[in-house]
């Protein structure tokens, strides 16, 4: 079976007046939504367990700002949209509006805090800092698929860009 991964953007409402003409429910955010954001550069987006992204859980508003602090967005929601093929047969499943999926593995509690969304910055503020967030992630997220990341002789983390999430 091969497994193809697309990460989709949808972009449904452009700010602030644009999200008002899609009014949408808050999501009651579950036990288990461990939300995060990125909020590297210019960019803040809400990023969930769960599949979502560029959607506020807790407001129910446009995710993704940019520039960050400006209250202007540019996604509204977005999601993991993962297709494969069965048999020959193409199958896929998206998290594009709602949430889809379920932290961790199968037939695992999602509640599990080694499910939630682990943020990892190329630069701390300190060795100490970095040297905690490293072993939180290799402990607790690598265990799951999460890809290899290093500590620099300079003390920075080996990550693509000024952040990770995973």
């Amino acid at each position: 079976m091969k497994l193809f991964f697309l990460l989709a953007l949808s972009v449904l409402a452009a700010g602030p007046a644009a999200a008002a003409q899609h009014p949408r429910t808050p999501i009651r955010p579950q036990e288990f939504d461990y939300a995060q954001r990125v909020d590297a550069n210019q960019i803040s987006m809400a990023v969930t367990n769960i599949g979502s992204f560029a959607y506020d859980l807790l407001t129910g508003l446009a995710g993704l700002e940019y520039p960050r602090g400006s209250g202007k967005t540019a996604v509204y929601a977005g999601g993991l949209w993962i297709g494969a093929r069965v048999g020959g047969q193409p199958r896929g499943v998206t998290a594009e509006y709602s949430q889809e999926y379920v932290p961790g593995i199968v037939g695992a509690d999602p509640s599990a805090p080694d499910f939630r969304v682990f943020k990892l910055f190329r630069h701390y503020a300190t060795p100490a800092e970095a040297t905690a967030a490293l072993d939180d992630y290799n402990g607790n997220a690598r265990p799951y698929g999460a890809p290899e990341v290093l500590m620099l002789p300079d003390g920075s983390l080996d990550i693509p860009g000024d952040q990770m999430l995973w």
